[in-house]
């Protein structure tokens, strides 16, 4: 794994934030902001791709004023003027990204955009995306020197077995979905099939 994604792993439940002296400077920032479903993740790079600012919050079905939130704390730290360029994705980047005014990039070819900078001597990769309201699966290979999408396919039943379902479950169980969960679920010796179901049907009454 390559240090540079080790502050986004340390980013988790709470909001990770950097002292100021480490973002008020001459270097150029670049802002990206993931807002989704579930969650929004707004990160901050300066121009050696450095990790200097990451901020991971729960939307609780407010996407838009949760980001705001986000960057309203961000700009406490920065200049405006020091920001090089801003892009946003998820299924409310489109919308965060017209009230912005900043670019907007699909999460398939931003995920493996990040791959192919994060992972340059891979040849081939597999990315699984699992969000709150369906999951990807994008196949990576590298021609001419260049990672390159080579297909990508999403869920096509409602958001069975995604991120929201899980986050669902995992609330009824009592267990602590951005830890707990996955480490029990490393611990199964079973392999269990999961059906293709509207997730609110698959509920115990």
């Amino acid at each position: 794994m390559d240090d540079r994604t080790q502050p986004d792993i340390a980013a988790t439940s709470q909001a990770k934030r950097h002292k100021p002296d480490l973002l008020r400077s001459e270097r150029k920032l670049y802002i990206g902001i993931d807002i989704g479903s579930t969650s929004s993740d707004v990160v901050v790079l300066d121009h050696t791709d450095k990790v200097v600012f990451c901020d991971y919050r729960r939307t609780k079905g407010q996407p838009i004023r949760t980001a705001r939130s986000q960057l309203d704390e961000l700009f406490k730290q920065i200049n405006p003027s020091d920001v090089g360029l801003a892009a946003a994705t998820g299924s409310a980047g489109r919308l965060l990204a017209e009230l912005l005014d900043i670019t907007f990039v699909n999460e398939v070819p931003a995920q493996a955009a990040a791959a192919c900078q994060l992972y340059p001597h891979l040849h081939q990769a597999t990315i699984i995306d699992m969000g709150g309201q369906d999951t990807k699966l994008i196949f990576l290979a590298k021609e001419q020197g260049k990672g390159r999408i080579q297909d990508f396919t999403l869920n096509t039943v409602c958001a069975a077995g995604t991120g929201s379902f899980l986050d669902q479950q995992a609330q009824r169980l009592g267990i602590n979905i951005e830890g707990e969960f996955g480490e029990l679920a490393l611990l199964s010796k079973m392999s269990r099939g999961w059906p293709d179901d509207v997730p609110s049907l698959q509920r115990p009454t």
